[in-house]
């Protein structure tokens, strides 16, 4: 016998036809218009207020280009790469036409010695920026690093024991109210076990890391005689 098909199948089958074929044509030209279209093209980039100095090279370089395009991931890698005082960036697509980023400033603690070059770092020991001048006011300089020039790298910790206790050392000596009024123009690390702290007045003390705090407490209850 002959397998007979019922003419309602023939039917069935040309209308599925015929809705996908026409879901096919509106996805391609759905597709066609919002990859073409200028209506996606980025046209505005919002910055964060609080983003200091922020390099906007990598961003000028998005407008134009079709916001469904955009990989977002990849373009806050780069961000990140050129501001390494910059952390947490976030960059969010607002459609039709606009990007926004977002972040946090790193605020630089301390210039950072090592041999004839010089670092600013934050509270964190990151490096944010190279330094071409050997003093500065604003900061105090901690020398005597086991760290080598090619350890210091834009945008990462520098991982050293005596950087730390001198970060440490100077948020305290800050964070007091008394040793505040004597800010730190220097700090030598060479000798974790006897560092010298040198005050803007010139006086020189030395500490160590064992009980740190405490001894801390102490010069600030003689400092406010």
């Amino acid at each position: 016998k002959k397998l007979k098909i019922p003419p309602a199948f023939f039917k069935l089958a040309l209308l599925i036809l015929i809705v996908v074929s026409f879901l096919g044509l509106v996805y391609g030209g759905v597709a066609f218009f919002v990859s073409r279209s200028d209506y996606f093209k980025v046209k505005f980039i919002d910055v964060g207020r609080d983003l200091y100095n922020f390099n906007t090279g990598e961003l000028n370089k998005l407008k134009g280009k079709n916001i469904f395009a955009i990989n977002l991931n990849i373009v806050e890698k780069r961000l990140l790469q050129k501001n390494p005082h910059i952390t947490d960036i976030v960059l969010l697509k607002q459609f039709p036409n606009r990007l926004k980023v977002s972040g946090r400033t790193r605020f630089p603690l301390a210039v950072v010695n090592l041999k004839s070059k010089y670092f600013l770092v934050d509270e964190r020991g990151i490096v944010i920026a190279f330094y071409s001048v050997e003093r500065d006011e604003k900061f105090p300089v901690i020398s005597g690093l086991k760290a080598k020039e090619r350890d210091a790298r834009l945008g990462f910790s520098l991982n050293d024991q005596g950087l730390r206790l001198a970060i440490d050392i100077i948020k305290q000596f800050r964070a007091d109210q008394k040793l505040a009024l004597h800010p730190i123009d220097h700090i030598d690390v060479a000798n974790t076990s006897s560092v010298q702290v040198f005050l803007d007045n010139g006086i020189r003390i030395i500490l160590d890391w064992h009980q740190l705090h405490q001894k801390i407490r102490i010069l600030s209850a003689v400092a406010s005689q």
